[in-house]
């Protein structure tokens, strides 16, 4: 029964999950393709664009890891809650 229970609870949180049905994007800024016939200060700009470019995919992809793992503690939170719940009550 405990387990039927915690199925139902979970099928209905992950429904609440999925009503969020925008996702999330980055508004990093692509490095513009350098020509190859201008200057080498025209290659330094573009190496630090793709640097800067790097750096905000990865803080931007640091932030969603840091939302999954708060949303596991949140489900993790409420299945103990629901668990502890059926066996005392």
């Amino acid at each position: 029964m405990k387990k039927l229970l915690l199925l139902v609870a979970l099928l209905a949180f992950s429904t609440m999950l999925n009503a969020d049905s925008s996702t999330p994007s980055h508004n990093c800024v692509k490095p513009k393709p350098y020509d190859l016939a201008e200057d080498l200060e025209e290659l330094d700009n573009y190496k630090a664009s793709v640097v800067k470019f790097k750096e905000c995919i990865q803080a931007f992809v640091d932030e969603q890891n840091n939302a999954i793992h708060n949303h596991e503690k949140a489900a993790n939170s409420a299945i103990k809650e629901w668990n502890y719940f059926t066996k005392y009550n």
